[in-house]
Formats: C-alpha cells, sequence, structure tokens
C-alpha cells in the first residue's frame, strides 16, 4: 500500500489557488470524518450490498478533498466486495480501509495548521 498523500495540485486547481478555501474544506472533511467511518462501519454490519453501496458513494468525496489515492482504493474495495460472497472475505481490506481513512484526517489536519500558519505568515 502506497504512502497516503494530499494532491495538493488538485485541490489547488478545485478550489482556485485559495488558501483560505482550502482549508474550510478541509475542515469541513474532518467535521464530516467520523460520520463517514460510522457509516463504512455500519454498512459493514450490514452485509456486502450495503458495504458496496457505501463505498460507491462515498468513493467520489475523497478526490475532491485532495485524497484520490482513496477514491482509487474505493473502486478497488468495491471490486473486491463483487467478487467475493462472504463479508469475511473482506474483513482485512475493510480494517486497512478504515485505517486509510483516519490515515486522512490526520494529514488533513496537519494541512490545516500549515494553511494556517502560512495565512498569518507565522511559518519560519
Amino acid at each position: 500500500m502506497n504512502t497516503l498523500k494530499l494532491d495538493k495540485e488538485t485541490l489547488y486547481n478545485f478550489y482556485g489557488n485559495s488558501p483560505e478555501e482550502i482549508a474550510e474544506m478541509l475542515k469541513d472533511y474532518l467535521h464530516s470524518n467520523e460520520e463517514t467511518i460510522k457509516s463504512f462501519k455500519e454498512a459493514y454490519k450490514k452485509g456486502l450490498v450495503p458495504l458496496q453501496s457505501c463505498i460507491h458513494f462515498h468513493s467520489s468525496v475523497f478526490a475532491y478533498v485532495g485524497f484520490p489515492q482513496l477514491t482509487d482504493e474505493c473502486r478497488q474495495f468495491e471490486q473486491e466486495c463483487k467478487n467475493t460472497n462472504t463479508i469475511n472475505a473482506v474483513a482485512s481490506t475493510f480494517s486497512n480501509f478504515i485505517n486509510r481513512i483516519y490515515e486522512s484526517a490526520v494529514i488533513a489536519k496537519k494541512e490545516i495548521e500549515l494553511l494556517n500558519m502560512s495565512r498569518y505568515n507565522i511559518a519560519s
């Protein structure tokens, strides 16, 4: 699994080179992160079809917040779900994917801090 990175170039393209808008969007992402994880966990408990739907629903969001790697991982995970008959067969992938979402939150939080420091010229 590749190191998860924030695609800053895409963010600046999406949000018009506005550090303020990027910071606000990342804050919104962080605010909704726990709810997103909760929806994945609830879908997992319900089975493969609900999990596939949840993955599909959330996949594009990750690209818009600067994590296209997560969108790609969603597509792979969704395909893995389609190619199996039991939820237990995707347990490891599910656990890894949830950890990646948590990892994205840590990265987003650090980026917000950097954007705020540069915004107020606090960076040294």
